[in-house]
């Protein structure tokens, strides 16, 4: 994917902010009534899709700029996005919900975008210069935001710039903000 086409992948990205943002400002069984309903139907979108050509061309027709490759035939990355949110919504304290869902959502667009451009030095699939991004603005993040103290703060920062750069199978989407609050969970 060109870099052109990345920012437009990161900007749709971002509509996640609206999650942990809701989640402020209502309360868990509010978030999760509207949240699980439109997890399902993105879930129900990308299955019809692998089975029915036609659909999936409509799909590609309009979100094939932001579709990865391997998100043709597999889950998009916005159906892990959602079903993490709705996972850690559910089972974790609202600020570690909050907190993960906020890395995931900035650090992650900041990573990519950072090591599109600028990335020279690789680390596993990714570059040093984005994972330092990422590092960084989850550190501001865990730093500033009400209800977590700077420890906790600097260990979600760690812990999902560590899921992030560590290539695994499972989408990063899906695994930062579920690891990240086991490991704020578990500290």
């Amino acid at each position: 994917m060109d870099f052109k086409n990345e920012i437009k992948r990161k900007l749709f990205h971002l509509l996640a902010l609206s999650i942990p943002v809701g989640y402020w400002f209502l309360d868990r069984s509010l978030v999760l009534m509207i949240l699980i309903p439109f997890t399902v139907i993105v879930l129900i979108v990308d299955i019809v899709r692998f089975n029915i050509p036609w659909f999936q061309n409509l799909f590609m027709k309009i979100f094939g700029v932001i579709v990865r490759e391997h998100e043709t035939r597999y889950f998009t990355g916005s159906a892990f996005l959602l079903s993490a949110a709705v996972i850690v919504i559910y089972f974790f304290p609202k600020n570690f919900a909050i907190l993960s869902l906020l890395i995931v959502s900035i650090s992650d667009a900041c990573a990519a975008l950072i090591g599109r451009k600028f990335g020279k030095i690789s680390i596993f699939e990714k570059t040093l210069e984005g994972s330092l991004a990422f590092l960084t603005t989850a550190l501001m993040i865990g730093l500033i935001l009400p209800d977590i103290d700077n420890f906790h703060g600097i260990a979600a920062a760690v812990s999902a710039t560590v899921i992030e750069l560590i290539p695994v199978p499972i989408d990063d989407n899906l695994l930062i903000p579920i690891g990240t609050c086991l490991v704020l969970y578990f500290i």
